[in-house]
């Protein structure tokens, strides 16, 4: 019986570390829970696009001094064109900054060529893949949250007048409009990060759900959009991150996507009731229905 195949896909300028990667994963003895591990290796960014459209990899290795561009061409393409799939940074430089940072960045690994093993970089791999299953898992509520959050958005464009529309939500986004607002909500924000960061060291059964909401009424009021929360929510990981130890950057990291997620949703609840209250003022607009 065929073993089921987990294609895995390189892009690292330097032929001599896809080597490197080749032999210390390929092998009769090496399985990937339970597949045959097929390898692909591009030389430039350009060409691992090229490959990535083409083909379902279960994951990516990518040169650190590639990271910067590898974001750039990803936002040159669609949401939906480019398959979401689990990077782990291979280095030369055993450098903090950049870990921190590719950390910060999305990557699920930063492993140094010096010091990998055909062990370490399959178990880096299994847990690259599993936490990406699990992450995506979570994020779909979020997606229908964000859905639901536009649909609203185009239901009180279709139904309101063009003038109120404006104003609700084609002010610019509160960074620009109201930096010094932004500001604010991003320190609020933040200090939502750190209480979630000292129920996970301290085992803390304290919810922070009256803060949470208090935050995404106050985001209602302001008519923010799903751009302005994830702003906000974006600026504060990169305060919160910035010259704290790997350890403490990759905490805030896994806090703030479920922080982000109650926020939303909040958000959601909030523009939900304030679009029925906005219908039955238009259903009845010289008052209560006669009994």
């Amino acid at each position: 019986m065929a073993q089921e195949a987990c294609p895995i896909l390189i892009i690292d300028s330097n032929p001599a570390t896809a080597t490197q990667l080749q032999q210390q994963l390929l092998g009769p003895s090496k399985l990937l829970n339970s597949a045959t591990i097929q390898l692909d290796a591009a030389p430039s960014i350009e060409a691992g696009f090229e490959l990535l459209l083409e083909h379902p990899y279960r994951a990516l290795l990518l040169e650190i001094t590639l990271f910067d561009d590898f974001h750039s061409h990803l936002h040159s393409h669609a949401p939906l064109e480019v398959p979401d799939v689990p990077i782990i940074i291979i280095s030369e430089v055993d450098e903090e900054v950049l870990a921190v940072r590719a950390i910060e960045g999305g990557a699920y690994g930063y492993l140094l060529t010096s010091r990998l093993t055909g062990t370490t970089l399959l178990y880096s791999l299994r847990f690259a893949m599993q936490k990406h299953a699990q992450l995506k898992a979570l994020i779909a509520p979020a997606q229908q949250q964000v859905q639901e959050m536009e649909g609203w958005e185009q239901l009180v464009r279709r139904d309101v007048a063009p003038s109120l529309t404006a104003q609700l939500f084609d002010a610019g986004s509160l960074r620009e409009t109201v930096p010094d607002i932004f500001s604010e909500l991003v320190e609020d924000y933040g200090r939502l990060l750190d209480q979630a960061l000292e129920r996970r060291a301290y085992r803390i059964d304290a919810t922070s759900e009256n803060s949470m909401r208090a935050l995404a009424e106050q985001l209602g009021f302001l008519k923010a959009s799903p751009r302005d929360v994830v702003e906000m929510h974006t600026y504060a990981l990169r305060a919160k991150t910035a010259g704290v130890l790997p350890e403490k950057a990759t905490a805030y990291i896994t806090e703030s996507r479920l922080t982000v997620l109650e926020v939303m949703g909040d958000l959601v609840t909030y523009y939900r009731r304030y679009f029925i209250g906005l219908s039955k003022r238009r259903a009845y607009p010289r008052g209560k229905p006669s009994s």
